[in-house]
């Protein structure tokens, strides 16, 4: 009987490779994922807040050291210390971020969560009691009061109209200062009503699945936010790249972005040239003036989270709130 001819081999088939070349492939490709594991963990945080981990746990290990206690692992005798220590100069908020980024490098090398020791969780307990918790909040810049700042702006020069448009577009898109401050040319989708703009990244979009928002023609030129926009474009001739830029005093327009801080500074230092306190102002004060300015005109509260961007509506309704004193007030119609 003539024996079956063998089949040809499969044209995708391969010669297995030596034992020793495999293992040596498997750990450069282990390594390669490690790398790349490495990387997405660390883009799991902002820069920001790898920043504000860095100093806190630099100020725990200094205290630590100074103290000769160990940091990691530290015991919850040594963070409670820690935190009592803190309590003297710092607010409840920085103190919570502080333990926070402590549990983190606690984590991270494979110790228990110091904020699950009960020593730690009753010194927290006691400073939210006695020292309390409410945020300070700046002063809400509320249309009249821009108004007031537009009023004083050089508009005859680069910093004044570049302000002006920044003042009413952060003003009109409700923006947080970071938002506001890496918006690009290329975020601007002109519509005949205004502009679509696209955020990128924001507080609550860490994943940068992007939010889009209308910001729309004014009735009043003087406050028109898109008006005064398409004229800082065409002074400063951006075509591409950041939106907000540095000048220096000779009216030189950089090409790099403004900073955050900037803008803070700018709003206080034409509070003060508008006679109000540059103490109670700062960047939050535009976005905290849109949805105060829009609960006093009645508006919808979901139509203002629209244009905000609030997820967590109680932080909407303070503004509300605070902007609803006198409204429907039972004690205007008691007949006192």
């Amino acid at each position: 009987m003539t024996e079956p001819e063998p089949a040809p081999p499969s044209s995708t088939s391969r010669p297995a490779p030596p034992p020793a070349k495999l293992d040596a492939e498997l750990a450069a490709e282990l390594d390669a994922l490690t790398r790349e594991a490495q990387t997405h963990a660390a883009a799991a945080v902002s820069p920001a807040t790898k920043r504000a981990y860095r100093i806190d746990w630099d100020d725990f290990t200094t205290w630590c050291d100074t103290h000769q206690l160990a940091p990691l692992p530290a015991a919850g005798t040594t963070i409670a210390l820690y935190l009592s220590a803190q309590a003297r100069t710092l607010k409840v908020s920085t103190i919570e971020r502080r333990l926070s980024s402590i549990a983190t490098a606690h984590k991270i090398a494979g110790h228990p969560n110091p904020r699950t020791n009960g020593e730690v969780q009753l010194v927290m307990k006691g400073l939210r009691r006695t020292k309390g918790t409410a945020p300070t909040q700046k002063t809400p810049l509320r249309l009249a009061e821009l108004r007031r700042l537009i009023n004083h702006l050089d508009l005859n020069t680069p910093i004044g109209q570049r302000d002006h448009a920044l003042l009413l577009v952060g003003f009109a898109g409700a923006f947080r200062r970071s938002e506001l401050t890496n918006l690009n040319h290329h975020d601007l989708q002109p519509h005949e009503n205004g502009y679509l703009i696209t955020i990128r990244r924001s507080k609550t979009d860490q994943e940068a699945q992007g939010q889009t928002i209308a910001i729309p023609y004014g009735s009043n030129p003087n406050t028109c936010p898109t008006r005064t926009l398409n004229r800082w474009i065409q002074t400063a001739n951006i075509t591409t790249g950041p939106l907000w830029r540095p000048i220096n005093r000779h009216g030189h327009i950089a090409n790099r972005r403004l900073s955050a801080q900037t803008v803070s500074l700018i709003i206080k230092k034409h509070a003060t040239t508008a006679g109000l306190d540059p103490h109670h102002y700062a960047a939050h004060s535009l976005r905290s003036g849109f949805a105060t300015t829009a609960a006093e005109h009645n508006l919808a509260e979901r139509h203002i989270a629209r244009q905000t961007r609030h997820h967590h509506l109680p932080t909407l309704r303070h503004y509300i709130h605070e902007a609803t004193h006198f409204t429907n007030n039972p004690a205007t119609q008691i007949g006192l």
